[in-house]
């Protein structure tokens, strides 16, 4: 077998192993009550709620409720509940899929045939590896820069901890390196190279 035999098997590989953190996560996810996912510690009174829920739409750029601030204290707690019971899920889900995504593509990527581009931090000749060059010669420049941006965070991941960014970066943007995550796999897949 040759080094690209190895590095295609490897690829295989982690695209099965992506689809099984999805429904692995799942899983897990089922199994926590839904007021765990709620932002901790609950606000102790109605500014602390109205400043809370506030800065919550100002990150993830939404508009705040209808009346918002006309709201009394048990509106605004369910309003917090229904917001940050939703949020604290979608967080739990990107941040965990794309800690395992990048310890997976960091196995790839430390493996036969990549470790002298992962020195050179030659990302984007990475892609190309990694999807092949007629998939990469189809990309739009924005999408392959997107792509090689998840490879050198990859590169760059120091132990298997969820990065701190994780937490501080907008919901909305998680779903976007989700998303672009998701993007790269489904061109890794082999059957995808045969265009």
């Amino acid at each position: 077998m040759n080094p690209q035999d190895g590095l295609e098997a490897r690829i295989e590989e982690f695209c099965r192993a992506v689809d099984r953190m999805d429904s692995e996560l799942k899983k897990i996810m089922s199994s926590i009550s839904e007021s765990q996912f709620v932002r901790k510690p609950w606000p102790s009174s109605k500014s602390e709620y109205i400043s809370v829920i506030r800065e919550y739409c100002r990150r993830e750029q939404k508009e705040l409720p209808k009346n918002f601030y006309r709201k009394n204290l048990k509106q605004l707690k369910g309003i917090y509940y229904g917001i940050f019971k939703e949020d604290g899920k979608k967080r739990y889900y990107y941040r965990n899929f794309l800690n395992e995504y990048e310890n997976n593509l960091t196995a790839i990527l430390n493996s036969e045939g990549l470790k002298e581009l992962v020195a050179d931090k030659n990302y984007d000749e990475i892609l190309k590896k990694l999807i092949g060059r007629q998939a990469y010669g189809n990309l739009e420049e924005k999408k392959a820069e997107e792509y090689s941006s998840i490879i050198r965070e990859a590169c760059n991941k120091r132990d298997k901890d969820i990065p701190l960014e994780y937490y501080t970066v907008p919901t909305f943007e998680l779903k976007k390196r989700y998303d672009s995550a998701l993007g790269l796999k489904y061109l890794m897949r082999p059957e995808q190279k045969l265009f």
